[in-house]
């Protein structure tokens, strides 16, 4: 019981580390869409912060692919919005 009660505790800087990084990577996902106006690129950046759903051994991937499917369908969701909302922004003028 001592482990999980350790295991509870997260510094303020690796919480802002956190954040920083998800903010990151929705920027990097944005800029990527926006300046090739192309989702394949960003559809890679998605799958490559996959990676630690593959990292474990193989009996181990279905249910880390189950458990970050709704993560990954969110990411891919996202860029589509972005293109779309691109090729919008791209005739109207305005971002």
């Amino acid at each position: 019981m001592e482990f999980l009660k350790t295991a509870k505790h997260r510094s303020l800087l690796s919480e802002i580390l956190y954040i920083a990084l998800n903010v990151g990577f929705v920027i990097g996902l944005m800029l990527i869409v926006r300046t090739t106006g192309s989702v394949w690129l960003a559809f890679t950046l998605i799958l490559l912060s996959k990676w630690r759903v593959l990292s474990v051994r193989p009996r181990f991937w279905f249910a880390n692919i189950q458990a970050d499917l709704v993560s990954f369908i969110v990411g891919i969701s996202f860029v589509i919005f972005l293109y779309h909302s691109n090729s919008t922004v791209l005739n109207i003028g305005d971002f």
